[in-house]
């Protein structure tokens, strides 16, 4: 059973939350951390009800960038993992572990990528331009500069040293 309702939480911050699925839940709720208490809503504890001075306009205006800013990248991540499992998994692996199905035929082994031990930077390039001598293809000319950014994302991410 999916859960009814999911909170995103949003800190002034704009610092990066976790990635929800629309198909996952029903809700999501956008909640923004206090930048004095760094307080943040839980199930069991709900945000104070006494009554605050209204947020000036700038304040929501800020409030709307950080937000939409977030939607944004959460979205860039979406995409990088879908355009991960349809174009690289194969060899790398769901996990980036270097063992797709495809893995034990090649040689060179594919990269390890969940080991993050290559920059951001190279992975763009390896991306781009594909690695000689190997099965790894360029992909410059079929994905836009965009994908390939959301495609390194989504590696970090496997790494675990997401920026």
């Amino acid at each position: 059973m999916r859960p009814r309702f999911v909170w995103l939480v949003v800190p002034l911050a704009a610092q990066g939350c976790g990635l929800f699925d629309k198909e996952q839940v029903d809700e999501i709720h956008v909640v923004v951390a206090s930048p004095e208490t760094e307080e943040v809503p839980t199930a069991d504890k709900q945000p104070s009800t006494e009554a605050r001075p209204p947020p000036s306009a700038r304040a929501k205006e800020l409030i709307r960038e950080q937000v939409s800013a977030e939607v944004k990248r959460l979205e860039r991540l979406k995409r990088g993992e879908r355009l991960y499992r349809r174009a690289c998994a194969t060899c790398h692996g769901l996990k980036g572990d270097g063992n797709g199905p495809s893995a034990a035929g090649l040689d060179p082994r594919p990269e390890d990528l969940a080991s993050g031990s290559t920059s951001t930077r190279r992975l763009f390039e390896v991306i781009s331009k594909g690695v000689p001598r190997t099965s790894m293809p360029g992909w410059q000319k079929l994905l836009s500069e965009e994908d390939r950014w959301s495609l390194v994302e989504h590696v970090k991410r496997l790494s675990g040293a997401a920026e």
